[in-house]
Parts: structure tokens; sequence; C-alpha cells
């Protein structure tokens, strides 16, 4: 039996969620359609970014993500503690991120006015701390930029959205594999690490071969700074020491923010964490696409038409086929009834 949103998610105290949504009637509307011929591969590219965008402005924390071509998982950290540390002004503020004013007075005089009501800042307070309003403002802007491109009107998703809280440390990291490993299930290709997937594990790779490329030509340029670098890699964690770790894959994974938003990042390095390193997690993400592929390839090769050993067999099925029976509810025996 399905039970409420408010008895799954624990708004007050936030915690893991994986979330999702569908495009309407499974359409490809987020990559290349056949029926049509129409490629809309870049509107994976407006989730991503507004994915990011939004993780900047509401108090929460994405750890992974996988953008398919006709749905998409998110897998985030709801945070309403993180929010609690900001004043009125810049809980406003936020706001006005989402919905901005047309002039600059607009502006100034809507936080005069909203900071001076705690009863309102205290609900926009709540309001970017919880997954509805943030799936609000990412699928009604997707929609909106969707329908404006095609010209059409209409629902663009299936549905709200789908979410499943996630308790324990070892679901986070098992939910986090299922999402990444989204398109190797789906028979889009076989590589975890192919630079043309939208998925969270690709692009913390990209950052951690841009931080390496940065890093040696550091070491290059100057060789007394690799000490200064391996120390300035280790989190606070006390497990992690200098001289043991000074690949940043051996780090544990953090939550991805928006490369053009440093005081994200700078906020977020005191967060949350995630019990594996990026060097482990890939480790697993081989093993885990190995063994979806070997069952994709099983799936594909398996012959979904049943044998036909004797002509009168097929004699059968054909006048079967054309046969019309009163009740509509009925169905005749149709070729998969028939045993050779």
């Amino acid at each position: 039996m399905a039970r409420p949103r408010c008895e799954q998610i624990d708004l007050k105290n936030g915690g893991f969620v994986h979330l999702g949504t569908r495009c309407v009637r499974h359409t490809y509307l987020c990559g290349y359609d056949s029926a049509t011929g129409k490629d809309c591969s870049h509107r994976r590219g407006w989730i991503e970014r507004r994915m990011l965008f939004l993780a900047s402005v509401f108090s929460v924390e994405i750890f992974g993500y996988s953008i398919m071509h006709n749905h998409y998982h998110l897998l985030a950290n709801f945070t309403p503690k993180g929010a609690q540390p900001w004043n009125s002004e810049e809980v406003v503020r936020r706001w006005l991120m989402l919905y901005p004013k047309k002039t600059a007075e607009a502006t100034e005089q809507f936080i005069d006015t909203t900071v001076s009501n705690p009863d309102r800042v205290e609900e926009l307070r709540e309001r970017l701390c919880t997954p509805p309003y943030f799936m609000k403002e990412l699928n009604q802007y997707i929609a909106r930029l969707a329908n404006h491109e095609d010209n059409a009107k209409g629902a663009f998703w299936g549905g709200r959205y789908f979410s499943k809280a996630l308790k324990t440390e070892k679901d986070i990291v098992t939910c986090l594999g299922y999402v990444d490993l989204n398109p190797v299930r789906a028979g889009i290709t076989s590589d975890p690490e192919s630079p043309d997937q939208q998925t969270s594990f690709v692009r913390r790779l990209e950052e951690l071969a841009a931080l390496q490329a940065k890093e040696y030509a550091r070491d290059t340029s100057d060789p007394h700074t690799e000490q200064s670098e391996a120390k300035n890699c280790v989190t606070q964690s006390p497990e992690i020491d200098a001289s043991t770790c000074p690949d940043p894959a051996c780090l544990p994974l953090k939550p991805l923010v928006r490369s053009d938003h440093t005081l994200v990042a700078q906020t977020l390095e005191t967060g949350s964490q995630l019990p594996i390193t990026l060097s482990a997690y890939r480790h697993r993400i081989s093993v885990l696409a190995q063994r979806d592929v070997r069952k994709s390839r099983y799936w594909n090769e398996r012959s979904r038409e049943p044998p036909c050993a004797e002509p009168w067999l097929e004699a059968w099925i054909e006048r079967m086929k054309g046969f019309r029976l009163r009740s509509p509810a009925r169905t005749p025996l149709y070729w998969w009834m028939a045993k050779p």
C-alpha cells in the first residue's frame, strides 16, 4: 500500500532521499526519439545545470544524479539544520534567486517588507529545506523551457515525482551505485566512465582529472609544493593522513557543487560525506557494470519468438489469430499459449 510522502520523508530533520521524475507517456523528450526523428539530448544539460543551481540556493547536498532520455534520478541530502544560521535577509535573498524582481527598487522593497515579517521569513526558510519545493523548482523550470522550445502546451512530466527515504549508509551507497549505473542497465553504453553520459560518476571523474592535472602543473613548476598539496587535500577526518593519502581519489565522496559557485564549495567543506572513497567507489562501479553488461547481453540475445515444430501448429496459430469471439473481454488462444 502506498504511503504519504510526509510519512516517508522527515521534513523537520531531513536526510538522504532518492528522487526522480519520468517524462509523460515514457516519451524520449530528453533524448533522441526514433519515432519523430528529433534529438533533444541538450535538455539533459538543462536539468544538470538547474539541479546544481538549486543546490546552491536550497539547503541541500547533491551526491548523485543520472539524467536519461526519458527520466532522471537524483540522490540528495536535505539538511534543515544548515538553514538555521541564515539570517532573515539571506533567506529572502536566496528566495529572490528563484523569483527575481524586475527592478532593483522592487527588490529592495520586497526585502524590507519581508524581513519585517518573521512568520513569512520562517515560511521561506522551511521551503528552502524541503524536497517538494526543490522538485517543483526543478521540474517546472524544465517543463517551461521544453514547451517554449517545442511551441507546445500541456504536461511535460508524467507525474509529480517519486521519492524514497534512505536510512542507513549501506542503502545510500547502494542507491548511489544504482543511480550511476542507469545508462549501463538501460543498454545505452557498456562503459560507465563514458563522457557522453550525464551522471554524477562521470562528473566526479572529470573533476578528479582536472584536479590532478592542476596539481601536476604545480609540482612541475615548483618541486617544494608536493608536501603542501598533500596537506591541503586532507579533510577533517582523523582516519586520513597526508603522508599516506596524498591522492584526492582517496578522499571520501563529497557533495557536488557548481563550478562557478565558490561560496557553496567553501561551506560544503565541513558538510556531510559518504563512507567510501572515490577510488573504492570507482572499483565498485566497474565490477557492477560488468555484471549488468552480461545481464543485458543475455536478455538481448535471448530469442523471444516461441519455436514452431510442426506445420499443423503454424496453421492452427494463424487460424486462431483471425478468430473473433462474441465477448471482447475474452481473448482467443494465441500463439504464446500453444505448446510445441
